[in-house]
């Protein structure tokens, strides 16, 4: 489990995150509006930016040599020029194996991908190059931030079915609520002016209707800007039917 506990982030004298308040016990999703913070809050719980606040991980049995988080986000494999020299250098100090993100490559049929410098690939082949390497590390929680971007709609099936087949913790963070229809029985945070609200099952939220205000048949209410935003129990307007947050909100406001 991790446990964050009044998490804040700031560039300067600007707070961009917090203060943050979750627990995650098992595979979830994070989502929020472009620009909400959830690219930051994956990097300040891999220790990749400078946070006040507690993050722990709690974890219930040994790890056996695993790294304990792992991410697909650049920074974590920034130090090396190509994917094979990170698979190789994880494989022989972590649990990473090498022939795994080189399969994991081969499904893409990106298997050119494996020795190319990270500076001459486009955002789709980065987006799964990283992907496929975090999911290789086999680290006991997984953080994936916008696995599906700038992928085409036969690679995005693929990085679903990864994804779905993954057998440890994974938190993925994305803006297209679409993608939560095939993750129904995950748990969904909403991160929002800073903050997170929830969980709340997938399912449940896409079968719910944004409304203004505060209302006592809420699921969850959520504040944008200030303003609070209720999802309701309905057969009608439901979420599952906007394509993101900026969308719901907009349309409310």
């Amino acid at each position: 489990m991790i446990r964050i506990v009044n998490l804040r982030v700031s560039y300067g004298r600007n707070q961009v995150l917090g203060p943050v308040n979750m627990d995650v016990k098992r595979s979830s999703i994070i989502i929020g509006q472009n620009g909400s913070g959830k690219t930051t809050l994956i990097k300040s719980i891999c220790g990749i930016v400078k946070v006040h606040g507690e993050i722990r991980f709690e974890l219930e049995k040994e790890n056996n040599g695993n790294m304990d988080v792992v991410s697909n986000v650049e920074e974590i494999f920034s130090f090396a020029t190509n994917p094979r020299d990170i698979s190789l250098l994880f494989s022989e100090y972590s649990s990473m194996d090498s022939g795994k993100f080189r399969e994991c490559l081969d499904t893409f049929g990106m298997h050119s991908l494996y020795e190319k410098n990270f500076k001459e690939m486009s955002t789709g082949e980065q987006k799964i190059a990283f992907t496929c390497l975090a999911l290789s590390a086999e680290a006991t929680i997984t953080f994936l931030d916008e696995p599906f971007e700038n992928l085409d709609p036969r690679r995005r099936k693929i990085m679903m079915n990864h994804i779905l087949q993954f057998q440890s913790t994974a938190v993925m963070v994305t803006h297209e609520l679409e993608i939560l229809r095939n993750f129904e029985e995950w748990d969904i945070y909403i991160l929002s002016d800073g903050t997170i609200f929830g969980p709340i099952l997938a399912r449940d939220f896409l079968n719910s209707m944004p409304v203004p205000g505060k209302s006592g048949d809420s699921l969850i209410t959520v504040y944008s800007a200030g303003t609070a935003v209720s999802f309701i129990p309905s057969r009608d307007s439901q979420v599952g039917s906007y394509r993101n947050l900026d969308e719901i909100f907009g349309e409310l406001y």
